[in-house]
């Protein structure tokens, strides 16, 4: 999902970054807008279920410090009931493969450490 992409996408990504700013009780939500249009360097991805309903979503941004990596993970957020059963191991290695060794920004949650430790590779915390 890109600033190009149709607004019900970004509603949707955005409602998922709402739900990640109160889990860890930012002030800020980690998606530009509800329609996109002020978030042009992000690239967003909506994670389905088997079934074609919408989990989780997730965006990824260049990182314009002066530290590699050239991409982070901005923020990953997938439904409870839908943690720990691969959704997040099934699109790994097509972010990889699209991002490279991107960083991962912080905070990061006992679970997402847990998976970085185990099936994450080398993505270091931002």
């Amino acid at each position: 999902v890109t600033h190009r992409s149709p607004a019900w996408m970004h509603r949707e990504i955005y409602r998922r970054a709402s739900a990640f700013r109160r889990m860890f009780g930012y002030s800020f939500v980690q998606w530009g807008s509800e329609k996109g249009e002020s978030d042009v360097e992000a690239h967003g991805f909506l994670i389905p279920d088997a079934r074609g309903a919408i989990i989780g979503a997730c965006a990824f941004r260049r990182n314009h410090e002066d530290s590699n990596p050239d991409w982070r993970l901005d923020f990953i957020w997938i439904a409870p009931a839908f943690r720990r059963q691969g959704y997040l191991a099934a699109h790994w290695s097509s972010f990889c493969a699209r991002f490279g060794a991107f960083g991962v920004e912080s905070p990061i949650s006992e679970g997402m450490r847990g998976f970085l430790l185990k099936d994450g590779g080398d993505h270091p915390p931002t």
